[in-house]
């Protein structure tokens, strides 16, 4: 709920919204994700942009530059133009190939031109065997000034490979009140062969 409650979405950019959230009683001991939460909601929003996007017959870059335009922060938009120049949207791909767009800021607490934006296409394959395999990622970001841009860098592309691990493999199987996977060969971590073939951070977007 804080991405919503914290970003440009319920601080006068779109009209008429409510917020709602439940805490569901669970019998096992959980705690924060590398973010308290926020990547988690990150990820249910951008997809239900997604949806918005396809029932109003959008591009889902578009619908999002479209939206952000309002916004007082010209970094969100900024980094959507970037990223979708240095990835090549909209270019024809081959079949069984597609790309998505997310943007997102973490610590803007509900104020334009705080925090960090980040935006990210990623470029992928399905095999004709239904295998999701993702070729590229193209970052743009906004975080101000920046004193050592390999730091940034490196903050991004492992930024990167935590969220595509989260997508692609994570999961906890619950049996009988305690958690299956005893380790790491239970519990798949990306490896160097499942990466991207390239991780692009581009800082043009500043």
């Amino acid at each position: 709920v804080r991405y919503f409650t914290d970003g440009p979405h319920a601080s006068g950019l779109i009209d008429n919204v409510q917020v709602e959230s439940n805490v569901i009683p669970l019998h096992v001991l959980t705690g924060p994700y590398r973010g308290p939460g926020y990547n988690s909601n990150a990820f249910f929003m951008e997809t239900f942009f997604d949806e918005c996007a396809h029932a109003a017959g959008m591009d889902p870059m578009e619908y999002r530059l479209k939206m952000f335009a309002k916004w007082p922060d010209k970094g969100w938009t900024m980094c959507l133009k970037e990223v979708a120049a240095k990835s090549g949207w909209g270019k024809k791909l081959p079949k069984g190939w597609g790309q998505g767009v997310a943007i997102a800021n973490w610590g803007m607490g509900g104020k334009a031109e705080a925090g960090t934006t980040v935006a990210a296409v990623a470029t992928v394959e399905v095999t004709k065997n239904g295998v999701l395999r993702v070729d590229s990622i193209d970052i743009a970001f906004d975080t101000g000034r920046i004193l050592n841009r390999d730091a940034v860098a490196a903050q991004l592309e492992g930024g990167v490979i935590y969220g595509l691990n989260m997508a692609l493999n994570e999961q906890l199987t619950i049996q009988n009140g305690r958690i299956v996977e005893g380790n790491y060969h239970e519990y798949p971590m990306l490896r160097i062969g499942d990466m991207p073939r390239k991780i692009n951070v581009h800082f043009g977007g500043l």
